[in-house]
C-alpha cells in the first residue's frame, strides 16, 4: 500500500509545507522585532507563561528544541534584558525555575496582540484550521518518536 507522503510527492509537500512554515516566520519576526524581541525569546515568553508550573532550563531546552547550553545562554540574555527571573527551586536546590518579570509579562501580553500570523491563519476555515493541526500534531509525534529513537537529550 502506498503512504500518502508517497501519494502527495514527498518533495512538493516537504517545499511546501517548509516555505509556509518561513514565510510565516518572517512575518512574526517582522512584527517582534518592532516589540524588541526574537521568535526564540517569544516562544520563551510563550512557554513560561502558559506551563502549569514554572519551568526549569531543562524543561524549555525539550518544548524548544534547542540544546540545554543554548537554552542557558538565552535566559541569561533574557534576564538581562529583564525579561525572565531564574529562582532556586525550593524542593530541589540545584534545579532553577524560570518566572516572568513584570516586563517579561508586558512583553508576553504585547506579542500577543501582534497579528500577522492571526490574519494568515485566518485564510483556513475552521474545519481546515481543525484538520490541519490534527495533521501537525500527527507529524510533531512522529518526528519526535523519531528524534528519540537515535538522540539523547534534550529530545528524549
Amino acid at each position: 500500500m502506498e503512504s500518502s507522503g508517497a501519494r502527495l510527492g514527498y518533495g512538493r509537500f516537504w517545499s511546501t509545507f517548509n516555505q509556509a512554515y518561513w514565510a510565516m516566520i518572517r512575518v512574526a519576526e517582522q512584527e517582534l522585532r518592532t516589540l524588541d524581541l526574537t521568535m526564540i525569546q517569544a516562544a520563551v515568553l510563550y512557554w513560561v507563561k502558559t506551563s502549569e508550573s514554572p519551568p526549569t532550563p531543562a524543561d524549555l531546552s525539550r518544548l524548544l528544541f534547542r540544546r540545554p547550553h543554548t537554552v542557558l545562554d538565552l535566559l541569561g540574555r533574557m534576564e538581562k534584558q529583564g525579561l525572565v527571573k531564574r529562582s532556586r527551586d525550593p524542593k530541589r536546590k540545584n534545579v532553577s525555575r524560570i518566572t516572568l518579570t513584570r516586563k517579561g509579562e508586558e512583553a508576553f501580553t504585547r506579542q500577543r496582540e501582534v497579528r500577522g500570523i492571526a490574519g494568515i491563519l485566518s485564510e483556513l476555515t475552521p474545519e481546515e484550521g481543525e484538520t490541519t493541526l490534527a495533521a501537525l500534531e500527527k507529524l510533531r509525534r512522529k518526528a519526535i518518536e523519531e528524534l528519540k529513537s537515535g538522540l539523547s537529550a534534550p529530545y528524549g
